[in-house]
C-alpha cells in the first residue's frame, strides 16, 4: 500500500509523523517536468502510476541510475520520524509494512499564501467564497471585474 505519485491539493505543505511501520519516500522538486517522469497530470487518478508499487517498479532502477539526470529525493522513513513535503513538490510513498502515521496539510507563507489562495479560488469555489465572507471581503462576480477595469 501507499499512495501514487501525486502533488498536495490546494498548493500546501505537509508533514507525515510515522507512528510505527516504515515507509520509503521519492520526492521531486516543485517545477519538475511530470513528462519526464512519464505523466500526463499529477492527480491520484486511475493510471499505471496511481498504485504506489506499480510506480516503484517502474522506476526504481531508473531513478537510481541516475533519472536522466533529475533532481529527487529518496527517503526511508522510520518509525518516529517526521518528514516534510514542501508545497508542489510531486512525491509518492510506498508502505513498505503495516504503518500508523499522523499527517496534516497546511498552508504556509513560506510558499506562497497567495499560491493557497489562487488554488482554493480555482479548485474549490464554493469554499473560496465562504473563506472571504468570513475574512469580510467582497466578492466580485468576473463580469463586475472586468468592468472594474475599463
Amino acid at each position: 500500500s501507499g499512495t501514487g505519485i501525486h502533488v498536495d491539493p490546494l498548493a500546501t505543505c505537509a508533514w507525515v509523523s510515522l507512528v510505527s511501520g516504515r515507509k520509503l519516500w521519492c520526492m521531486f522538486p516543485r517545477g519538475v517536468d511530470k513528462g519526464k517522469l512519464g505523466l500526463k497530470g499529477w492527480g491520484l487518478r486511475p493510471s499505471e502510476h496511481s498504485v504506489s508499487v506499480s510506480w516503484f517498479e517502474s522506476r526504481l532502477d531508473w531513478l537510481l541510475s541516475g533519472a536522466d539526470g533529475l533532481d529527487f529525493h529518496l527517503h526511508l522513513q522510520e518509525e518516529g520520524e517526521t518528514v516534510f513535503i514542501p508545497a508542489g513538490w510531486p512525491h509518492v510513498v510506498l508502505n513498505l509494512e503495516e504503518c500508523y502515521a499522523v499527517t496534516e496539510n497546511f498552508a504556509s507563507g513560506l510558499y506562497g499564501v497567495e499560491d493557497v489562495e489562487r488554488a482554493v479560488r480555482e479548485e474549490e469555489p464554493e469554499f473560496w467564497k465562504t473563506w472571504m465572507r468570513g475574512r469580510g471581503e467582497k466578492i466580485e462576480s468576473p463580469l463586475e471585474r472586468i468592468c472594474a477595469d475599463k
